[in-house]
């Protein structure tokens, strides 16, 4: 999950869970012998506070729309303060203790990302590509 502004300014956390479906019954020794890895968009949602607690809330409520906090094995998100725990009440360290399996992971997509736009913020041609109208 992650939040960006739009060109109304108004903040939207997009919605994406990667999950597992077994495919195949399972083996001899009880494990799956077959799954599939899928990844699915849900949506967007308007963010009304990024405080850490009620962006927390917020996370575990819209992830409790679509399974059981038990069921998570992972979250990703950005390093921001708010999301990684660096302040009190971070959305990920109330996450964890919500889903006790369910161990933050900082999100490489944004490391890439903030390269990318550090490489190319001085290129016209892309600036005006993302600039909205």
């Amino acid at each position: 999950m992650d939040t960006t502004l739009d060109c109304s300014k108004t903040d939207q956390l997009s919605k994406v869970f990667r999950y597992v479906t077994v495919t195949v019954k399972k083996n001899d020794e009880g494990r799956p012998s077959s799954f599939h890895i899928q990844e699915s968009f849900v949506g967007f949602t308007e963010v009304e506070s990024q405080k850490g607690q009620d962006f927390a809330f917020l996370v575990t409520k819209e992830t409790e729309s679509v399974t059981d906090l038990q069921k998570i094995r992972g979250q990703g998100y950005d390093g921001a303060a708010n999301i990684n725990g660096a302040c009190l009440q971070g959305c990920s360290d109330f996450n964890e203790a919500e889903s006790t399996k369910g161990r933050y992971i900082h999100c490489s997509a944004h490391a890439l990302n903030s390269v990318i736009n550090d490489a190319v913020k001085n290129v016209q041609h892309i600036r005006n590509f993302f600039t909205c109208w």
